[in-house]
């Protein structure tokens, strides 16, 4: 168990926030790439005609891109844990399960019967997926103990 066994314990939360990143990865990958996009025009911006940014200090457009790209850094490190989860797991019994539970969201119900696991099957599958992804967010400091 993630919470009570002799391994590793992760905390509710914890569980929570990595399943709701695999929940909205899709959305997460789009936005990511809104604000790269943002980010760029903000830059291009505040250019001048020669090419040229004017003082760094006292450039509100330098400050907002550097806000949007901060916020985007940490939504990168997240977007990268799901897919490098997604990736470790394909050409597994896992790969139909992300898809599945997190891409479909299948209730476990539901899961039971259509990849013909039983609940307990189901738990542990869940267990390892949430394991891999809180190891490469800890790999990424975006949790810690």
């Amino acid at each position: 168990n993630l919470r009570r066994g002799q391994g590793m314990v992760i905390s509710k939360e914890v569980c929570q926030l990595i399943e709701s990143h695999f929940y909205n990865h899709e959305q997460e990958k789009k936005e990511l790439q809104r604000r790269k996009i943002e980010i760029a025009e903000e830059i291009v911006h505040a250019l001048d005609a020669t090419g040229i940014r004017g003082s760094v200090t006292s450039d509100p457009t330098f400050h907002k891109a550097k806000k949007i790209e901060k916020e985007t850094a940490l939504l990168q490190a997240w977007v990268e844990v799901v897919q490098d989860t997604i990736d470790h797991f394909k050409g597994t019994e896992n790969e139909q399960f992300i898809h599945d539970v997190y891409n479909e969201r299948t209730r476990y119900t539901q899961a039971e019967w259509k990849l013909f696991m039983s609940r307990r099957t189901f738990y542990n599958r869940r267990e390892k997926v949430i394991l891999y992804a809180a190891l490469k967010a800890c790999e990424k400091s975006l949790i810690v103990n």
